[in-house]
């Protein structure tokens, strides 16, 4: 069974796995945030473009990981820092 498998790795990390059609969420022990969603978007769309840049040059993927991790900034305020 070939899955897209986005995993919540840590509170600000995710890894895609792509793999195939279906879609598949694994949360483990963390609640999936917009920060997740945020890091899940980026990824599927360098995921996207490296498979079609390797399909236009002739180059099989099978699988692709795309492993995406953040800081948040320091003091009261939700925002990515880098």
């Amino acid at each position: 069974n070939e899955t897209v498998r986005l995993i919540l790795e840590e509170e600000s990390r995710i890894r895609l796995e792509m793999a195939g059609g279906d879609f598949e969420i694994i949360s483990g022990r963390f609640s999936l945030s917009p920060y997740h969603l945020l890091g899940a978007s980026l990824a599927s769309c360098a995921a996207l473009m490296i498979a079609s840049w390797a399909e236009s040059a002739a180059i099989p993927i099978e699988a692709l990981t795309i492993v995406v991790s953040w800081q948040m900034t320091e003091g009261g305020s939700k925002r990515i820092a880098q």
